[in-house]
């Protein structure tokens, strides 16, 4: 299960608060180490990689998307529509343009 703060993250990032959202996804992604965070990872690096491709930080969105590479290499576009929990489209359509400019994958 996907902790709570990156569920409520994903749509910070497709409502306009994408430095909060990176802000808080880079504390997260210290703290998964161990336990039941670790699964968070791969979830808190797409917002990771979304919220700063949005703030034009390409570098750190490249770094997110490489460490989720090396999560999960099959993971594409294609992809994203499943796993993402947004209820209106046009959130899912914003986070879907946030990272294909962070490098995701077609």
């Amino acid at each position: 299960m996907t902790p709570k703060i990156v569920r409520r993250l994903d749509p910070a990032v497709a409502h306009g608060r994408p430095a909060a959202a990176a802000a808080a996804i880079k504390r997260l992604l210290t703290a998964t180490c161990n336990g039941r965070w670790r699964k968070a990872r791969k979830p808190a690096l797409r917002v990771a990689a979304a919220a700063n491709a949005r703030l034009g930080r390409r570098d750190e969105a490249h770094t997110a998307i490489a460490r989720m590479g090396q999560i999960d290499p099959a993971f594409r576009m294609c992809d994203v529509r499943k796993v993402a929990p947004f209820r209106r489209p046009t959130d899912l359509e914003k986070f879907e343009v946030s990272l294909r400019k962070a490098g995701l994958p077609e």
